[in-house]
C-alpha cells in the first residue's frame, strides 16, 4: 500500500505560512516563530502537532468573533498562547471523527474556552495534559456545564469515554 511520504517539519512565520502548513497531509510538524494575528479558525490534520520555536510562546491570536484552533486525530499542542474572544473556543476537536487518538497540550495558555468531547462520532481518545493555563473563558451562553465536563482536569493523563 502507498503511503503519503512527509516532509516533516514546516517553520512559519506569516499566517499565510500557517494556513498552508496546516493544510497540507505531508507536514507532520508546524514550528511556529512568530507571533501571529487576525488569524481565521484552524484545523490541524490527523497526526500534526504545533509548537512555538521562539524562546517564549509564540501568540496565535485569532479574529474578534472566530474560534481558534481544531484538533482531529492524534494532534499535539506545544508552547503556544491561543487567544479569542473570551466567550469563543480556543482549542476544541472535530466531533465527526471516530477516535481523537492521542491528544496532548503541553505548555499552552488560553484566552477562550477549551472544549474537548466525547459525541456525536468521537468514541475514544487518549488526552494529554502538562501545564494548561486558562486565563479568562466566558462559557456562560453555550452550554457552560457541558464544556466543564469534558475539559481535561488539571493533571498529566485522561481518557475519553462517550456520554451515555
Amino acid at each position: 500500500m502507498a503511503q503519503t511520504p512527509q516532509i516533516g517539519r514546516m517553520a512559519v512565520s506569516t499566517a499565510e505560512e500557517l494556513i498552508a502548513a496546516t493544510q497540507n497531509k505531508k507536514v507532520s510538524e508546524i514550528n511556529i516563530s512568530a507571533d501571529l494575528a487576525d488569524l481565521s479558525p484552524l484545523r490541524l490534520m490527523p497526526g500534526q502537532t504545533l509548537r512555538s520555536v521562539s524562546d517564549r510562546h509564540a501568540v496565535l491570536s485569532f479574529r474578534p468573533e472566530a474560534d481558534g484552533l481544531e484538533v482531529t486525530t492524534d494532534n499535539s499542542v506545544f508552547d503556544l498562547d491561543v487567544r479569542v474572544a473570551p466567550t469563543h473556543r480556543a482549542i476544541w476537536n472535530d466531533r465527526t471523527v471516530d477516535s481523537l487518538g492521542t491528544f496532548v497540550i503541553r505548555s499552552v495558555r488560553t484566552i477562550g474556552s477549551v472544549q474537548i468531547m466525547a459525541t456525536d462520532k468521537v468514541r475514544s481518545g487518549r488526552i494529554e495534559v502538562d501545564g494548561l493555563d486558562i486565563r479568562f473563558a466566558d462559557t456562560r451562553g453555550e452550554g457552560a456545564s457541558a464544556r466543564v465536563r469534558r475539559i481535561c482536569p488539571s493533571g498529566r493523563f485522561c481518557s475519553l469515554e462517550p456520554s451515555v
